[in-house]
């Protein structure tokens, strides 16, 4: 048995019941762009769509699709905190 959030079960299994029962479930559909972002890079500042990092990755790819940009930038209050690509 394990506890935690949708995101915290899906992306760190506690054991292999758990990891078996999660195999199936889309990880895009539920991991935040915050798990997956990194640092920005001189000039990823401007460039590409905003998104929060409680987005789902899900929801990055489809701004990213939306804006032919390859970047998304993780906006927090207005403040960036990293970017998300490929």
């Amino acid at each position: 048995v394990q506890l935690g959030t949708p995101e915290e079960i899906v992306g760190s299994p506690a054991d292999d019941y758990v990891r078996e029962f999660v195999r199936d479930v889309p990880r895009e559909q539920v991991l935040t762009v915050a798990t997956a972002m990194r640092p920005a890079l001189a000039g990823e500042s401007e460039r590409g769509p905003a998104v929060r990092p409680d987005a789902t990755v899900s929801e990055a790819i489809e701004a990213v699709a939306r804006s032919g940009d390859p970047v998304a930038r993780v906006m927090d209050g207005g403040r960036l905190v990293g970017v998300v690509d490929h």
